[in-house]
């Protein structure tokens, strides 16, 4: 209103639209290796980001294949102009590094332990053939095999991931015992130098 009194009316439209409150589906946890559709729900037009912030994709999905974990960035827009953006983590799970130790060498009868080690996380190991063998639950288990023997240290990835693992062999070398005289004089009696264990060297 004026200081004389006059006054006017004018209206005003004001339209509201829903917000778009997007969303998407897809496996955020994966193996190395493997993949995963990510896929957008809500608005009509979209960008895909990676953690450099460039752009990856403009369609409603998006493959993701990461060799390490990655943030992506999903934007929304929809015909009115109305946006909104999520991120979303997409965690990779590496498999260990496994190492069984190096390879040992005994004299039958003897014990020698494995050196085993893991690197990174895992879901438990396992040693195998566990014959003649003590604190089988153990990086550094002590072996007594009667034979030369190859151990494999087996260790299994999280969330089911791949499985790893490596070998390490004991050589066992026999004790020899030359006999103390031989005859090769062809009458079928001592005509050949036996050596027990030889073989084993």
């Amino acid at each position: 209103s004026t200081l004389e009194g006059c006054t006017s009316n004018d209206t005003i439209t004001i339209t509201a639209y829903n917000a778009i409150n997007g969303s998407y589906t897809g496996n955020t946890v994966l193996c190395l290796g493997d993949s995963t559709v990510l896929t957008a729900v809500g608005g009509t037009q979209f960008e895909w980001y990676n953690n450099t912030r460039a752009v990856i994709g403009s369609t409603n999905f998006y493959l993701a294949k990461p060799t390490d974990t990655t943030n992506y960035q999903l934007l929304f827009r929809d015909a009115m102009g109305c946006s909104d953006s999520i991120n979303i983590s997409v965690f990779v799970i590496k498999p260990p590094l496994v190492d069984a130790g190096p390879n040992r060498s005994i004299m039958q009868g003897n014990s020698t332990s494995l050196i085993g080690s893991i690197t990174g996380q895992n879901n438990g190991f396992n040693w195998s053939p566990t014959t003649n063998m003590l604190q089988q639950n153990s990086l550094t288990p002590l072996v007594s095999p009667l034979n030369t023997t190859t151990y494999t240290l087996t260790v299994n990835g999280l969330n089911g991931c791949a499985v790893t693992m490596d070998t390490v062999q004991v050589r066992v070398f026999v004790s020899i015992a030359p006999p103390n005289s031989f005859s090769p004089n062809g009458d079928g009696i001592h005509d050949i130098w036996l050596v027990p264990g030889l073989e084993t060297y």
